[in-house]
């Protein structure tokens, strides 16, 4: 039972997810799953992926520039 409390935990955030302007986690892992002191599951991390790749992006383009 609590296992599945768990799984329905992270259904319901990764559906809050993608239907919030974030539109996706990116990097879900067990590491980004806290649990409170109810018991119930806690996504983190979201939207931080995607925030990293894009400013990779950036620094790639300015290296091009540079030569």
């Amino acid at each position: 039972m609590f296992r599945n409390s768990l799984i329905n935990d992270i259904v319901k955030g990764m559906c809050f997810l993608h239907r919030s302007i974030i539109g996706s986690h990116g990097n879900l892992k067990s590491s980004n799953c806290v649990v409170d002191s109810r018991f119930v599951l806690k996504i983190t991390d979201y939207g931080l992926a995607s925030f990293r790749s894009t400013c990779e992006a950036d620094d790639v383009y300015a290296l091009y520039a540079s030569e």
